[in-house]
C-alpha cells in the first residue's frame, strides 16, 4: 500500500512539474507555441509537398485554443533582423489547433507552394533557431550541436524543457520517448592534420563524460570492436586516423578523420594534398568498393566476365555504386583546408569504364590504372554541401559535387590542357568550371597528381548565377538534369526555319545565347580539338522564360597537339544532312553554326568576338595564353619539372595566323596578322 502511494506521488509530481513548465513557458512568451522538434539532416525521412527531403521545424501549440502564428518571425540569425523570415499572414496554413502541430520547411525556397517554406536552411554541424512574435519579442529558441541524418532533436514530453534525440522522428505528431539521451560529442585530437617532419603522439579526448573512444588506422569506420583508445597513439609515417566515441544510451559521435603526412618529398609538398580515406573492402576495393573488379579477363582492353559471379564495379553508374568516404584538403603550406564526409563514385565514359584495371601502380603503368572520381556532398554523410572557397576566381563556394580528373588523354605530360582551356574560357567572359592541381592520397598511399575541378550540373549553375531555378543540363553522353524538351525544340526550330530571316534569327536568340555560342566556337576552333564537335560538350539552360542555352568547355584534352596545329575545324561543322553528318554522327553544334551563319548579324557578331579575343590584350592573344600556360607550368613544376613545351614553343606562336586565316576563308571578315 505504501509502495503504490509512493508511485502515485511520484507520478503526480512529474505531471505537476510538466504543468509548471508549460505555465512558465506561456508566462514568459505570452503565447502557447514552442519549437518542439527539428530535423536538420533529412535524408529520406519525410518529403515536403514538392517531393524534396528538406530540413524541417515543428511548432507545437500547447494551449487550449487555436492560435494563428501568421506574422511571427522564424530565423537562424538572431542578430540580423533584416533577414528574419516572417511567417505569412492571412494564410489557412498558419493556424495551429489546440494541442496541434505545424511543420515549416527550412529549405530556402520561399516561393514553393503548398507548404510553409522558410528563407533559410539548417546546418547539421549545429546552430540556433529562434521564434519571435510579430513585434520582434522572443517567444522560443533552440540551440543544438552536431546532428545526424534522419535523426531529430525535440522536447520530451511535448513543450517540456527536456530535450531528447529521436531515432524515430515524429513530425506533426507527439514526441514518443527518445531512445537516446543525446549524441556523444565528437572526439578532439591534439594535432591538426597536415605536413610534419617528425613523428607524433596523438592524444584524443571527448567532452562527453563516460564516453569510450575507438579508432582505426586502415580507413575503416571505428566501432566498438575497433581498437580502444587508452594512451596517445604514435604516428611515425604518413597515416590516416579515424576516431569515434561511444556511450551507452547515447548515439555515437560523428567520426573524426585526420591525415598526417610525415617526411613527404618536396614534390608532394609542392601541391595541395587531397586525402581520401575509406573502408578498403566496403568503400574502395574488393569485394564491395567502387573499384572492385572480381574475376573476368581483358579482351582487346575490354573487361569480359568469365563466370556468373564475376563483376566489375567501375563499369556501373548511379547512387547504388556510391560509397561513403572522408576527404581532406591539406594545403601545400601545411595548413588544413577542410575535412568533410562525402560519397565517392568512379567517373568515366562508356569507353573508359570497361577498360579500368585494378593495379597498385596508378602512375607509370596503363592509363586505365588511374581512376577518375566524383565526390558528392550529401546530408546522409554530413553537410549537404561543401562550404569552402575551394577554387580561386570562382563565384561558387558551396559545392554539391567536385570532380577528380585523372586526365585520360593528357595524363602525364603536360597534364594541363583541360584546365588551361577552361581558364581561357573564363578569360573570355564565360562561366566555366574552375579547377586546381592536387596530389591525391588514398588511405595514406600516393596515387599521383590530379585536376580537381567543379562539375557542370544544376547545383553548380544555380550557385554561379545565384538563382534557385531548375536547369536542363545535357552533356553529349546523356541527360544530367532536367529534360531534353527545350533543347530538341530549339534544334527542330533551327532545322525548319531559314535563319537569314531576322525574325527567325531573333527567335533562336531568345533560346540560345548566340554571343556565348560564338565564343565557345572560337575557343574550340582555336585549340584544334581532335574529337570536336562530336563528343565532349555540355549545353545547359535555366528552365525559365529568361533561360538560354549555353555551351560549357569540358574534357578537351585532345587539343593543342602537333597533329592539330593546322586543323581548322570548319569541315567538322556540317549542316543538316538527314539529321547526321557524313560519318553518321550527330553534331548539333555544326547544325547550329551552319544555320546561324546564314544571317548577316551572326557573321558580324562573330567578327566582333574575334576582334575582342585576339587583339588588344584579349583572352586569346599570344601573351595571355602564354601567361596562363606559365601559370600552370609553375603550379605543376614540383611534380612535373620537365613539362612538355610544345604548346608554348610551337602551338601558341604558330596557331594564331593559321586560325585567323581560317576565319577569313570562312567569310568571317578577319584577316591574319602578326600581332601577338
Amino acid at each position: 500500500m505504501w509502495e503504490s502511494s509512493r508511485v502515485a506521488c511520484v507520478v503526480f509530481m512529474v505531471v505537476a512539474l510538466v504543468a509548471v513548465m508549460l505555465v512558465f513557458c506561456c508566462l514568459n512568451t505570452g503565447t502557447s507555441v514552442v519549437i518542439n522538434e527539428v530535423m536538420v539532416s533529412n535524408y529520406e525521412w519525410i518529403q515536403d509537398p514538392q517531393g524534396d527531403y528538406d530540413d524541417w521545424i515543428e511548432i507545437y501549440n500547447a494551449g487550449d485554443e487555436a492560435i494563428d502564428i501568421g506574422g511571427m518571425y522564424l530565423t537562424d540569425r538572431r542578430l540580423n533582423p533584416d533577414g528574419w523570415w516572417q511567417i505569412p499572414e492571412d494564410s489557412p496554413e498558419t493556424t495551429i489547433p489546440a494541442g496541434g502541430y505545424l511543420l515549416i520547411w527550412a529549405d530556402g525556397d520561399t516561393g514553393d507552394s503548398p507548404g510553409l517554406h522558410a528563407n533559410f536552411k539548417l546546418s547539421a554541424s549545429g546552430e540556433e533557431i529562434i521564434l519571435f512574435d510579430a513585434r520582434g519579442n522572443l517567444i522560443d529558441n533552440i540551440i543544438f550541436d552536431t546532428q545526424l541524418p534522419d535523426v531529430s532533436y525535440g522536447r520530451y514530453p511535448d513543450a517540456s524543457n527536456d530535450w531528447r534525440v529521436f531515432d524515430i522522428p515524429t513530425p506533426r505528431e507527439g514526441n514518443i520517448i527518445g531512445r537516446y539521451l543525446g549524441i556523444v560529442a565528437p572526439p578532439e585530437l591534439n594535432h591538426n592534420r597536415g605536413f610534419y617532419e617528425t613523428s607524433l603522439n596523438v592524444a584524443i579526448t571527448c567532452e562527453t563524460e563516460g564516453a569510450t573512444i575507438y579508432y582505426t588506422l586502415d580507413g575503416s569506420e571505428p566501432n566498438e570492436t575497433s581498437m580502444e583508445y587508452t594512451n596517445p597513439i604514435p604516428i611515425n609515417s604518413t597515416a590516416c586516423l579515424r576516431v569515434r566515441a561511444f556511450r551507452n544510451d547515447w548515439l555515437p559521435s560523428t567520426i573524426k578523420t585526420h591525415t598526417w603526412l610525415i617526411n613527404e618529398s618536396e614534390a608532394i609538398k609542392s601541391l595541395p594534398v587531397l586525402s581520401i580515406v575509406g573502408d578498403e573492402e566496403e568503400a574502395l576495393y574488393e569485394p564491395n568498393g567502387i573499384m572492385a573488379i572480381v574475376g573476368g579477363h581483358y579482351d582487346e582492353k575490354v573487361w569480359v566476365p568469365d563466370g556468373p559471379n564475376d563483376y566489375n564495379n567501375p563499369m556501373q553508374r548511379g547512387r547504388e555504386y556510391e560509397r561513403p568516404v572522408s576527404v581532406e584538403l591539406i594545403n601545400s603550406d601545411g595548413s588544413a583546408g577542410f575535412q568533410s564526409d562525402c560519397g565517392i563514385r568512379v567517373r568515366g565514359s562508356r569507353n573508359t569504364r570497361p577498360r579500368y584495371r585494378r593495379s597498385d601502380d596508378w602512375f607509370t603503368g596503363s592509363i586505365f590504372n588511374k581512376f577518375s572520381f566524383n565526390l558528392y556532398f550529401r546530408s546522409i554523410y554530413g553537410e549537404s554541401r561543401l562550404e569552402y572557397p575551394l577554387f580561386s576566381g570562382s563565384q561558387v563556394d558551396r559545392l554539391k559535387c567536385v570532380v577528380l580528373r585523372a586526365g585520360k588523354n593528357d595524363q602525364r605530360n603536360p597534364f594541363i590542357k583541360d584546365e588551361l582551356v577552361r581558364r581561357l574560357h573564363t578569360d573570355m567572359g564565360a562561366v566555366a568550371s574552375s579547377g586546381r592541381m592536387v596530389n591525391l592520397f588514398i588511405n595514406g598511399e600516393y596515387k599521383g597528381y590530379y585536376n580537381l575541378c567543379e562539375r557542370i550540373d544544376e547545383e553548380f549553375l544555380q550557385e554561379w548565377y545565384g538563382k534557385d531555378e531548375d536547369w536542363d543540363v545535357l552533356p553529349k553522353s546523356g541527360l544530367r538534369d532536367g529534360d531534353k524538351v527545350a533543347w530538341n525544340a530549339l534544334l527542330d526550330y533551327v532545322r525548319n526555319h531559314d535563319l537569314s530571316d531576322d525574325a527567325h534569327y531573333q527567335e533562336v536568340g531568345r533560346r540560345l545565347d548566340i554571343t556565348a555560342f560564338i565564343d565557345y566556337l572560337i575557343l574550340e576552333l582555336y585549340i584544334g580539338r581532335e574529337d570536336f564537335p562530336v563528343v565532349n560538350w555540355t549545353v545547359a539552360r535555366e528552365r525559365s522564360d529568361e533561360g538560354k542555352f549555353r555551351f560549357y568547355i569540358w574534357d578537351v584534352e585532345q587539343s593543342m597537339r602537333a597533329s592539330g596545329l593546322h586543323r581548322v575545324g570548319f569541315n567538322e561543322l556540317p549542316g543538316f544532312q538527314g539529321g547526321q553528318d557524313i560519318n553518321g554522327k550527330e553534331p548539333p553544334i555544326g547544325w547550329l553554326y551552319r544555320a546561324l551563319k546564314a544571317n548577316d548579324d551572326f557573321r558580324l557578331v562573330f567578327a566582333d568576338r574575334i576582334q575582342e579575343h585576339f587583339y588588344n590584350d584579349g583572352a586569346l592573344t599570344n601573351a595571355n595564353i602564354t601567361d596562363r600556360f606559365l601559370e600552370l607550368r609553375s603550379e605543376m613544376s614540383g611534380v612535373l619539372p620537365n613539362m612538355d613545351m610544345f604548346i608554348l614553343d610551337t602551338f601558341i606562336p604558330e596557331r594564331r595566323d593559321i586560325i585567323l586565316n581560317a576565319f577569313a576563308q570562312e567569310g568571317l571578315s578577319i584577316l591574319a596578322d602578326t600581332e601577338p
